[in-house]
This record gives structure tokens, sequence and C-alpha cells, in this order.
């Protein structure tokens, strides 16, 4: 473990709570997104106890809408509205199609 890996795992932290979301919020996008990860992994990275793939890092970063670079601390972290944003997509997305099965569903018992 080297101070760069600390201080990334220190902007990851910072990154999801600032999404209010939680370590596992984050597994699960981060397995959707296709990242082999489980909550210990991703609690190794943020205390930068264990060194993350590139392209996990890719995915990390689009999941908290931010550049690898961002992560890496090349540059400055934008807030992390983008990411909000997209989450709520998704969130507003599956209610819609939740709503849907159950007309149908209403329909089919009638």
């Amino acid at each position: 473990m080297d101070n760069m890996d600390i201080l990334t795992g220190a902007r990851i932290k910072n990154l999801r709570m600032g999404l209010r979301l939680s370590q596992e919020d984050v597994v699960l996008l981060l397995k959707k997104s296709g990242v082999n990860v489980n909550q210990a992994t991703f609690s190794k990275w943020e205390r930068g106890a264990s060194p993350m793939r590139f392209r996990d890092a890719v995915r990390l970063s689009e999941v908290l809408g931010v550049t690898v670079d961002a992560l890496n601390g090349q540059q400055s972290s934008p807030p992390p509205i983008a990411a909000a944003v997209d989450i709520t997509r998704g969130i507003d997305m599956s209610i819609a199609a939740l709503q849907r099965l159950r007309e149908r569903h209403e329909d089919l018992l009638g």
C-alpha cells in the first residue's frame, strides 16, 4: 500500500459519500456494469489496502460520475451530480417497468 492508493481510496470514499451511497450500493452498481467485486474488496479500495485494476477504475469512475484522472488526483473532481442524475434516471426507469408489469399482471387476473 502506498500513499497514492490511500489518496485514491480517500477520494473514492468522499465521492461515494457525496452521492449518499453505501458501499453496498456502489458494489451493486459495479456488478451491474460487469465488475466482479464484493464489499470486502471495495472496502479495501477505499482504505487503500488493495490496488484496483484499471478496467475496474474506469467502471468505478463511471458509477461515481468522474474521470479516472479525478479518482487518481490528476484533475479536480466535479460535483457528483451527473452520477446522481444517472442513478435517479435508472431508478425512474425501474419504477416505470415495475408499474407496467403490475398493470399487465392486473389485466391478466381480471
